[in-house]
């Protein structure tokens, strides 16, 4: 991954824009799943902190669900 951070500034300032694409294609799919699995284990909470349990329906979210799909267990389904 380093390595492709490394020749950013290299290909940046080539001006080819076939090697901006190709870097930015690179970088967009290494680290765009770093990060989204960072995001998904990051946002995992204990029950005690909210996780794990489903959305009170009054909340923006419960609301959303209901309004979307009917109900929390037609949504899970």
């Amino acid at each position: 991954m380093n390595s492709n951070l490394s020749k950013v500034d290299e290909t940046l300032n080539s001006n080819d824009e076939n090697k901006i694409s190709e870097l930015a294609k690179v970088i967009r799919e290494k680290y765009g799943f770093y990060i989204n699995h960072m995001l998904f284990w990051l946002s995992l909470a204990p029950i005690a902190q909210g996780g794990g349990v489903a959305p009170k329906s009054d909340s923006d979210l419960g609301v959303l669900i209901q309004s979307e799909f009917g109900s929390f267990d037609h949504f899970i389904k």
